[in-house]
């Protein structure tokens, strides 16, 4: 085999040519960026259209998870998706190297918010000449910007623990929950800083002015025990418990055996926490509870016959 040196000024570099692999390398390279552009064009079409629920899954990265892949990853492909459609030339310079992946997923992340795109931006000049790291930036601000109805916003970097880290992820669920959309980092961050000023700020404090909404109470007859929710919280993690399904915001307390209407009752082995996609399906007949696992896990049956088993929807490993 072939060796050769690279003299450098502080080193000598030995290296072989493996012309062949190179060669095959190049190729491979080639045909996975072929296989990404493919897979973005056809994720975008499944996304638009909700195509996802036919296979019984709430989102792209649900069905993405079904299908043997990462939810994170598929959502980022169908963002890439978006992208090509919004910006023709865009294909052509993935191809050229002249824009990075990663770049593209910032591009179709925006493209997925409406109004982020002004007709006087130059973001394909922007992806060309940034590096991923200030493309995202300047594509979160923007975000930012749209959703919270400003003209701009400051960039803010703070140092936490992984604890509170976790915390500040579960406030941004739970009060994504209470203004009944799913918020921003930054507009969760706005709220909570509202919310202390407006109770510990004195120059704040107006007379009469009421911080609770109505408390009117469901009837007795539907009311779900504090210890089922609590015991269902646990048990569930505060997500939907149909397998593989990572939604986390909009969770509905649904009857998985008898409805309440049928005489269902309202204990923990009567209800489950369902997304309100899987909540319609359940009541559509599209799933059904057949079970238990030995963690008292709920088991569902799909109109197929394919049981699913609660770790990442797939069958229960064979004995």
């Amino acid at each position: 085999m072939f060796v050769s040196v690279i003299k450098t000024d502080r080193r000598q570099v030995r290296y072989r040519d493996h012309p062949d692999v190179r060669r095959k390398a190049v190729q491979g390279l080639n045909d996975l960026l072929e296989a990404k552009i493919r897979l973005a064009r056809q994720l975008v079409v499944l996304d638009r259209d909700k195509a996802f629920v036919v296979e019984d899954c709430s989102s792209i990265g649900h069905f993405g998870v079904m299908h043997g892949g990462d939810p994170g990853e598929t959502r980022q492909f169908c963002d890439v998706g978006y992208a090509l459609e919004a910006f023709p030339g865009l294909e052509g310079h993935l191809r050229a190297g002249e824009i990075p992946f990663r770049s593209a997923v910032a591009l179709g992340r925006l493209c997925r918010t409406e109004g982020a795109i002004r007709p006087e931006d130059e973001w394909i000049q922007a992806a060309r000449t940034s590096s991923a790291t200030d493309l995202w930036r300047a594509v979160r601000a923007r975000i930012e910007e749209v959703q919270q109805g400003v003209a701009a916003v400051s960039e803010l970097t703070i140092y936490v623990t992984e604890k509170t880290r976790k915390a500040f992820d579960r406030a941004c669920v739970l009060e994504s929950r209470r203004a009944r959309t799913v918020l921003t980092r930054g507009q969760v961050f706005a709220r909570i800083v509202e919310r202390i000023l407006d109770l510990e700020d004195p120059n704040r404090v107006r007379p009469g002015k009421r911080r609770l909404g109505p408390t009117s109470e469901l009837p007795d007859s539907r009311t779900i025990p504090q210890e089922v929710r609590r015991l269902l919280r646990k048990r569930s993690g505060d997500q939907c418990e149909f397998p593989g399904c990572t939604h986390k915001v909009f969770i509905q307390k649904a009857h998985l055996g008898k409805s309440k209407a049928a005489g269902g009752g309202q204990e923990i082995q009567d209800l489950g926490d369902l997304c309100d996609v899987h909540h319609t399906m359940r009541d559509a007949g599209r799933f059904q509870l057949v079970g238990w696992t030995t963690e008292f896990r709920p088991l569902f049956r799909q109109r197929s016959g394919r049981v699913l088993w609660p770790q990442g929807g797939s069958d229960p490993p064979s004995q």
